[in-house]
């Protein structure tokens, strides 16, 4: 249920207008559905968003430089779903931060943020051995996987 309020309710950032609002926990009006502040989720998420940067900052705190990091942080993965998380990520890390893309050649099911990491590693996987004039033997769930990104 959480999870569920946090991907229809939650922000990284809170609009004032936000904070007063309140949102059913279920949403059917049933016995033990009750209203929660937006305010209350929208905490919860703060002290998650200012953690994760918050690590990411103390690790990488060398490449952070915004006048040697020109392009800025791109974001991918379920976390970039919530609204405005580029901009407290920004915030956090003091570089400029964008949303990613998967590319327009992924077939638009496996589009989603989330998957953006695991596209990648079968990406890698299925070019890097796929140097020179070798090809990569298509048979199977290699080739469908292939044919997901028209190798």
């Amino acid at each position: 249920q959480a999870e569920k309020l946090k991907l229809e309710f939650g922000k990284a950032i809170i609009d004032s207008e936000d904070k007063d609002e309140k949102v059913w926990l279920f949403g059917d009006l049933t016995i033990g559905d009750r209203a929660i502040p937006r305010l209350a989720i929208y905490q919860i998420l703060k002290a998650r968003i200012d953690e994760l940067f918050g690590i990411v900052k103390k690790e990488l705190v060398e490449f952070l430089n915004p006048e040697e990091l020109a392009a800025g942080v791109v974001l991918t993965g379920g976390v970039s779903r919530l609204p405005k998380i580029a901009e407290a990520a920004s915030q956090r890390l003091g570089v400029s931060t964008r949303i990613g893309d998967n590319p327009s050649w992924v077939r638009d099911d496996l589009r989603k943020p989330e998957y953006s990491t695991v596209l990648g590693l079968l990406y890698y996987g299925l070019t890097a051995q796929n140097t020179g004039e070798q090809n990569i033997k298509k048979s199977g769930i290699l080739s469908k996987v292939a044919n997901m990104f028209n190798l």
